[in-house]
């Protein structure tokens, strides 16, 4: 009786020790399961948010892959590049997963850093996008909207976004209610209208005034001074947005202080809207 007992007791544990093992078994498999099932959700939907990025974008918000393409301009030297035959600089191609870019730096225009760059999003051999990065580290980007090679929009970086050119923003200070509706270019055509001494510009033989030609970094200004119709100040301007050597706007500056700007929003100098700055703002 007590041999039976014993080996009632034997078989009766192992039962009990195989079923607890199996059971956790099975639920170490259905656990990994789950994991690699939730795993695989997360990897997908970062890879699907991450390619969301990289492409072209035309709101103010300046994406992760911008900051990415900004952060290759500043950290890759320009000992990386090749010889760019075209203009004595240096040219930079690379190849990334998601984009191409070609670096270009203009030695022969006085620049020692990667000065424009070209991005083609969806490797049609198209070039999507141009941005030109200024000393004084600002950039311009032109965007083809239309995938042709046509770039339709400018913008510039303005206090850590995109600002369409043309394109009026809100800014408050901090300590400030005080509004400034003009783009900062457009502040600084201004400025250079009001402190540019007559004494810098050159015979104007048309019409016996004076002429300044400016070659900005983000855009071409002429100045001009109709002497013969009695003004002693920058009356007119001529401005080239994108240096296609087109006249995209033409400023008179009054001598009551007004501003008037007309645009040619064809890119075509046929000037279709005319704007009269009224109380800090453009309005037609």
């Amino acid at each position: 009786i007590g041999l039976f007992a014993a080996f009632g007791l034997w078989f009766l544990f192992n039962r009990i020790s195989n079923y607890v093992e199996t059971k956790k078994l099975n639920e170490d498999y259905t656990n990994t399961n789950t994991n690699t099932t939730e795993n695989n959700t997360t990897e997908n939907s970062i890879i699907e948010n991450t390619g969301s990025l990289y492409k072209l974008t035309t709101d103010n918000v300046i994406t992760a892959a911008h900051e990415e393409i900004i952060i290759y301009q500043k950290n890759t030297p320009l000992s990386e590049g090749k010889p760019d035959d075209n203009n004595g600089g240096v040219k930079f191609f690379k190849k990334l997963p998601t984009y191409q870019i070609d670096f270009r730096c203009d030695k022969a225009k006085g620049f020692d850093f990667w000065n424009r760059v070209k991005i083609d999003w969806d490797f049609d051999k198209k070039w999507d996008e141009k941005w030109d990065f200024r000393k004084n580290g600002s950039i311009k980007r032109q965007c083809a909207t239309n995938d042709d090679e046509v770039y339709d929009l400018i913008q510039e970086t303005v206090e850590g976004k995109w600002q369409t050119v043309g394109e009026t923003v809100k800014t408050t200070p901090e300590n400030t209610t005080k509004e400034n509706s003009l783009p900062t270019l457009h502040q600084e055509i201004i400025s250079i209208q009001k402190n540019t001494a007559l004494s810098e510009g050159k015979a104007d033989d048309n019409n016996g005034g004076l002429k300044l030609y400016k070659k900005m970094d983000a855009y071409f200004l002429d100045l001009r001074c109709d002497k013969a119709k009695g003004f002693d100040y920058w009356n007119r301007a001529k401005v080239d947005w994108d240096k296609d050597k087109k006249w995209d706007e033409k400023w008179d500056f009054g001598k009551n202080g007004t501003i008037k700007r007309q645009i040619s929003t064809k890119d075509d100098e046929i000037y279709d809207v005319t704007e009269q700055l009224v109380n800090g703002k453009w309005t037609k």
